[in-house]
């Protein structure tokens, strides 16, 4: 009996043949191809059930799996199972529909091994090809990002070379007015025109020194100059510093001793400088007018 069964299925290939092409054509969108395909797959199935080895199986379904496209790959909904899918019902209706009962019944039984082995292994070729198309694609992303990060990096470097070379000339002109204005007595509107510019610029190079550090970290290219340094001494310089703004909102900036402040240690105190003073302004940033900011340990 066992014998009997590949040559009942060859009996049954035109007949699958015609049906599965007429039903997968308008169902799916398969390539042209499609009829050569089927005709392999059914060669391939008969082998298997003759020599009881679903493994005959394997080419031409690592060759649909490989052969997805993009589409199908970013879809859902697995397109090659569903043609698995498709395969298998055709081949079991056929069956019912063509052989005796005894012969269905029995045929269908001894595809149902190799069927299933189809549908779960065209299942882990479509995932291993889909693990790959997803790397392929982050590595892309990855790519894309680096690019954008380096152009980032250029921009922010050439900006800030470009705005420090007019900022040198306007402390410079801003220096050389003072001077000037200095021999003659100056209204106290003209003194706060004057701190208005010498503010201003500061903030100005401040921000770019910022954009150059940034740059600088992209490249690795910052380091550090560690030396001994106090707390205390860093906070002080920097409430002294911030004391115009202060006042101007009525804010109140309070800076308690704490245990270790007057110690020494060693740091970079021109980046400790900078990394307290930005935690300080955004703390009178986000306090409102007339509130308190305090520095405690």
């Amino acid at each position: 009996m066992q014998m009997q069964e590949p040559e009942l299925l060859r009996t049954l290939q035109p007949i699958w043949l015609s049906r599965a092409t007429e039903s997968m054509a308008r169902s799916l969108n398969i390539r042209d191809d499609l009829r050569a395909q089927l005709e392999r797959f059914f060669f391939l199935l008969t082998q298997a059930v003759e020599t009881g080895n679903s493994e005959w199986l394997n080419p031409v379904l690592d060759e649909w799996a490989s052969s997805l496209t993009q589409t199908d790959l970013e879809a859902r909904e697995s397109n090659l199972l569903t043609f698995i899918r498709e395969i298998m019902q055709r081949t079991i209706e056929v069956c019912r529909q063509t052989l005796d009962e005894e012969q269905a019944l029995s045929l269908i039984a001894d595809l149902i091994p190799h069927l299933t082995y189809c549908y779960e292994k065209a299942a882990q070729a479509e995932i291993r090809v889909r693990v790959s198309y997803v790397s392929n694609q982050l590595k892309q992303v990855q790519q894309s990002l680096e690019r954008l990060d380096r152009s980032k990096s250029d921009f922010i470097a050439v900006a800030a070379h470009e705005l420090k070379t007019p900022l040198t000339l306007v402390e410079g002109y801003a220096a050389m007015l003072r001077e000037a204005l200095n021999k003659k007595e100056l209204s106290p509107y003209e003194h706060e025109l004057l701190n208005g510019i010498s503010t201003g610029t500061k903030r100005l190079k401040l921000i770019i020194d910022d954009m150059i550090d940034v740059s600088m970290i992209d490249n690795n290219l910052l380091s550090l100059n560690f030396q001994p340094v106090w707390v205390n001494r860093l906070l002080s310089v920097i409430k002294n510093e911030l004391e115009p703004f202060i006042k101007e909102r009525q804010q109140t900036l309070e800076v308690n001793d704490f245990p270790g402040s007057s110690e020494m240690t060693f740091g970079d105190p021109e980046r400790l400088l900078q990394v307290l003073r930005n935690v300080l302004t955004n703390a009178m940033k986000y306090t409102p007018d007339g509130g308190r900011i305090t520095v405690d340990g």
